[in-house]
């Protein structure tokens, strides 16, 4: 962690061409050592996110913009820790109303990349939801057969209300056959 603390002072300089030239550092040390596999320097690369992340709100129109690109290559090659990317996300989008338009571009650019790379798209695959919806709506009709009727006022005034439209829809996509599965 020492090694890295020479670079700091210059992060707080006047000069933002210096500014930017550590903030690509910092990058390529999260993205190049900190993030392999097995390494115990946690501590340091959260250190050194809290820093990158600290000048998207830099005064420099020009180091903001620098950080934010940073954060996008980050992203894209998946060294972000995904507890972490939320807040960032809405750090993000605050810069999406900056003066700058540079600062502007690439906040939209870190949030198609973010999009583009979420660690969830892979498992959100419609077919997948789709088949999952359809067991789920099979149990539910189950359970609701198993329910012993016991007239009362308040299933009375449930009977009376016509059923959501959403049911409705969801209900009429069923195949019966492909819901026995």
């Amino acid at each position: 962690a020492e090694r890295y603390q020479s670079l700091m002072p210059h992060l707080d300089g006047d000069s933002y061409t210096m500014r930017n030239c550590v903030l690509s550092i910092i990058g390529e040390l999260i993205s190049g050592v900190l993030s392999e596999e097995g390494n115990d320097e946690k501590g340091t690369r959260e250190t050194l996110f809290d820093r990158l992340e600290l000048h998207i709100h830099d005064q420099n129109a020009f180091v903001r913009s620098k950080s934010i690109q940073i954060l996008t290559k980050l992203i894209e090659q998946r060294c972000v820790p995904i507890p972490r990317q939320q807040d960032l996300v809405e750090k993000v989008v605050g810069s999406i109303q900056d003066k700058s338009s540079n600062v502007r571009k690439n906040a939209l650019v870190f949030i198609n990349t973010y999009l583009g790379c979420n660690p969830y798209s892979d498992k959100l695959s419609l077919d997948n939801l789709m088949e999952k919806l359809k067991a789920e709506v099979e149990k539910l009709k189950v359970m609701k057969e198993n329910l012993p009727q016991q007239p009362s006022s308040t299933q009375e005034s449930e009977e009376s209300e016509p059923p959501a439209a959403a049911d409705d829809a969801m209900e009429t996509d069923l195949d019966p056959e492909t819901a026995k599965d």
